[in-house]
């Protein structure tokens, strides 16, 4: 999912090459389609203050709202997948760069355990 910032400017459509701080002085209706028909297209919170702060008459519409609050809960739960995959690969480098450790070790000392019963 693409997020947009006040300056990003659409690469397609009626408004291809406009920022959405342009577009949004124009046409509000047009972001409001975009948010509800691209399933790509979002839009942060503090995006949407910054545009209602210097659009006066920017609106959004309801169902564009409803649709940019599914989009973020969507968001937050590919992060948390991604933080899981983080979480689960960093497990196993940990897992084998000890495996790696003890395999030295064992191999440094003719794996004679009693020669290395105080290193860790």
């Amino acid at each position: 999912m693409k997020t947009y910032k006040l300056n990003d400017k659409l690469n397609f459509g009626e408004y291809k090459g406009s920022t959405l701080l342009e577009i949004a002085k124009v046409s509000s209706e047009y972001i409001s389609k975009c948010i509800v028909f691209l399933s790509d297209f979002y839009i942060t919170d503090e995006v949407l203050d910054l545009l209602y702060e210097a659009v006066p008459n920017f609106e959004l519409s309801e169902e564009a709202i409803e649709i940019l609050s599914q989009k973020e809960i969507e968001l937050y739960d590919e992060d948390e997948d991604i933080d899981d995959e983080i979480d689960e690969y960093i497990e196993r480098s940990q897992n084998s760069r000890n495996s790696r450790e003890d395999d030295f070790i064992a191999d440094a000392f003719g794996g004679e355990a009693s020669a290395y019963w105080n290193i860790e």
